[in-house]
């Protein structure tokens, strides 16, 4: 199973679009309680740090990437695998849009 979720622009945009893409994983997710659970997680962690980037870079649009997969069974070659970025753009000229990612 795998997941991800990407958006940029200013951080309340992006923290609306993000939720709809979370609440996907997190669907995609419900019969993986662990993967379920690290979705969760990182959308707390995200949240916050857009919380913070808010609150004190006001003019400041943010990438946010994040992506997990994990395989199951016997057979699974590698363990979980997890990334998450959130980047702040301070040159980047934001008119309140979000533009999500093509990656899956």
């Amino acid at each position: 199973m795998s997941w991800s979720v990407s958006a940029v622009g200013m951080p309340e945009p992006v923290r609306a679009s993000l939720a709809s893409q979370f609440a996907s994983a997190k669907h995609v997710a419900d019969e993986l309680h662990a993967e379920r659970t690290t979705i969760e997680a990182i959308e707390t962690a995200v949240n916050s740090q857009l919380d913070l980037i808010g609150q004190r870079e006001h003019r400041t649009a943010v990438r946010v990437t994040s992506a997990g997969s994990v395989s199951a069974g016997p057979s699974a070659d590698s363990g979980p695998q997890l990334l998450l970025r959130i980047e702040c753009l301070p040159e980047f000229l934001a008119h309140g849009r979000v533009e999500e990612s093509d990656e899956a």
